[in-house]
Order: structure tokens, then sequence, then C-alpha cells
């Protein structure tokens, strides 16, 4: 038996509801910026009509998603903090991921992480260092730069680039850079910042980009050669995410 609109237990044929899809966006919008939002800047960054804007916004607001501050700018509400918390604990993230960042680790002898967007930039929240007498060291809850860091190059190129790029430091990537990091599934920081890391996307059960795998070590070490390691251990952690219905 099936629910009414629907063509079977897997909802096929049914459409999605695009209003509903636009108003989401505009939460990524808010989500991605490293401050509370001005209507303006939102307006902007989305290329949408004020009323348009303004009619999402309020949709966000009343639905709870969303707090309209005293100074006229919107911010995520605790209950966007309350749903990671419950997203986490389904996904069981850290007891899937944390075998298999300390396998790369391992392997690679290089430090491996976990990144997130929060706060508009690019956050460790999972990570394990490699077991070597020289490491780059990360911090657990530390941020990194979106241009600059192969993690947040991955955000930029697989999330969505003009919310990202809009907050970002500077003008942004060449497009021709994103490109060859969205063909190649690997990011890496640019030479002279000390330290080398390359970075893949990580996605959801719904093939969305949520996070990145990276892994860093001191400049002197050769990054790109590992690169069949860090797309071995992308795919497992992305199977390991795969709900089992999609098996």
């Amino acid at each position: 038996m099936t629910d009414e609109g629907q063509t079977d237990s897997q909802g096929k044929g049914v459409r999605s509801l695009s209003s509903a899809i636009k108003v989401l966006k505009m939460l990524d919008l808010v989500a991605n910026n490293p401050e509370p939002s001005r209507f303006t800047d939102l307006q902007k960054q989305s290329g949408l009509l004020r009323s348009t804007v303004f009619q999402q916004l309020r949709t966000l607001v009343e639905a709870g998603y969303l707090d309209l501050r005293d100074d006229g700018r919107y911010q995520l509400s605790l209950r966007c903090v309350a749903l990671s918390a419950m997203a986490m604990r389904q996904m069981d993230l850290t007891d899937r991921i944390e075998p298999l960042l300390d396998r790369l680790a391992r392997r690679t002898h290089l430090t491996a992480s976990l990144t997130m967007i929060r706060s508009g930039r690019p956050t460790i929240v999972q990570r394990v260092e490699a077991e070597s007498l020289i490491v780059a060291r990360q911090t657990l809850g530390a941020d990194m730069s979106l241009l600059l860091s192969a993690s947040g190059r991955v955000h930029i190129s697989f999330q969505d680039p003009k919310a990202l790029e809009a907050i970002a430091e500077g003008p942004g990537l060449d497009p021709a850079l994103v490109a060859e990091i969205r063909e190649r599934k690997i990011a890496y920081t640019p030479s002279g910042l000390g330290v080398t890391a390359s970075a893949t996307p990580v996605f959801d059960g719904g093939g969305r980009c949520f996070a990145a795998l990276s892994i860093v070590g001191v400049e002197e070490v050769d990054i790109r050669a590992h690169d069949a390691d860090l797309l071995e251990f992308g795919a497992a952690i992305n199977a390991a995410l795969r709900p089992a219905s999609a098996g």
C-alpha cells in the first residue's frame, strides 16, 4: 500500500516541490555566511527579487529555522543546532568514519581530517594524526581558509560555488580550477604555505557534498603521490555513509 500521491514505496514518479527547494537554498545561504546575514546581502547573493527573498526568509522564520535579530539580520535558530546534533547521531558519523581516517593516516603517514562548513569556513570535525616524527598538526575545531586550503577548495567546487565564493576572502576560485577539481575529485593547497594537503569530497545519502576528506603533511611531502589512497578512502567513506536502502 502506498500513500496518496505516491506510485510506490520509493516515491517514484513523484516530483519534488521546487518552491521548497528554493526556500532551502536560502537557508543554505544564511548557514554559509560567517555572520548573521543582512537582507540586502542575501538578495545580492541569491540574485532573487526583493519580494521573493522576503517571502522565503519569512517562511524560514515562521517555520523556526531562522531567527530575525533586533538589528534586522537573520541567523540560524537553535532548532538548526538540534537538527545538526540529531543528524550526527543518526548517521553515526564518528563510529563509521574514524576507523577509515585511522587507516588512511597509517597508510600515508599523513594527518587525515574531515571538514564541514561551519560559519562560512571549513572546520575540522574529525582528525587522526599520523604516527611520524614530523607531522603537520591540525587542531580539532580549527577553521581554515576557503580559498587556500584543499578542503575549502573542495567545498567551493562541490557544494554551492556562488554562495561560498560570496563569503570567501578574495575574488574566488578560477572557474577553470573549479572544473578541474570537479573532474579529478581532488583539490590541492597552493605552494608556499609551509604545509601541503589534498582533499576529496564526501557525499551524503542524497549525493550532496557535505564534507571534505583531506590529508596534510609538511611542505616537503609529495602529496600527489597519495592521490589514489585519498580517492580510495573517500570512496570508502561515501559507501559507509550510504543508507542501507541504497545499496
